[in-house]
């Protein structure tokens, strides 16, 4: 399958860019809160829900064009059940280096972090006891990823923040894509799994088929946009840089 400009407004000259978005918001910076978000649901819910524009949208799947595929991040949050309003203590982009980012330790121990401290300020990502297995305790330390999607007809993407338990069917996905991700038109599901205390939805993805090449250059333009807005800083983090849920 291939699909044009006309399918995909937003990559149209006079589309939805980071421009767009400054200009809309007074001339401020484009943050990850300005974006729209969908949550992986809970319990095992096979059904996308998310709100955009005061309009809630309910969809089985979720197709379109991957305009954004950032790198897995780790990230080291203060406190073993999430928080409303929380940010992470430190942040891995690669797994080897760590940087702190927040100024809230919540429930770690500083002193085991500190002890795998560079002498250039940064961190031994795998020297931290929470990064990894420790006595049958499970690391604290959490990869992620973040998919931007462009549904047919849709003037933005919508972003899914996507959590350790569905990384591998992303990863599979892309690396099997013989065409940049940005040509890639692939459909999201979710599917139920069994979990040893109770039950969690998995993130499925199809390959579907490529964008032509006008198309695919116009999403990589807006790739370069918007990936920056959405990878996870090293430098201290501000409420701007936490996903809003």
């Amino acid at each position: 399958m291939s699909t044009s400009l006309v399918t995909y407004p937003a990559l149209k000259a006079g589309g939805h860019s980071d421009e767009v978005a400054i200009a809309n918001l007074g001339g401020g910076r484009l943050t990850r809160k300005d974006l729209t978000w969908v949550k992986i649901p809970l319990g095992g819910v096979t059904r996308w829900s998310w709100t955009h524009g005061g309009n809630e949208f309910s969809e089985k799947e979720i197709t379109g064009v991957v305009v954004v595929a950032t790198q897995e991040e780790f990230n080291l949050w203060p406190y073993k059940v999430s928080r409303a309003g929380s940010q992470p203590y430190l942040r891995s982009l690669d797994g080897i280096v760590g940087y702190r980012v927040g100024d809230d330790s919540g429930e770690l121990d500083t002193s085991v972090i500190e002890a795998a401290k560079n002498p250039d300020g940064t961190y031994a990502w795998e020297k931290i006891p929470y990064t990894r297995w420790v006595d049958r305790v499970p690391p604290l330390a959490k990869p992620s990823r973040v998919i931007g999607v462009l549904r047919a007809g849709d003037t933005r993407p919508v972003f899914i923040q996507i959590s350790p338990t569905s990384l591998n069917p992303i990863r599979g996905l892309l690396n099997s894509l013989d065409v940049p991700h940005y040509r890639a038109v692939v459909e999201f599901g979710l599917e139920k799994k069994a979990g040893k205390t109770a039950d969690y939805s998995l993130v499925t993805c199809r390959y579907v088929g490529t964008v032509d090449q006008e198309t695919g250059d116009a999403a990589r333009v807006l790739n370069g946009q918007l990936s920056p807005v959405v990878t996870g800083s090293i430098s201290h983090v501000t409420v701007s840089d936490v996903v809003p849920f």
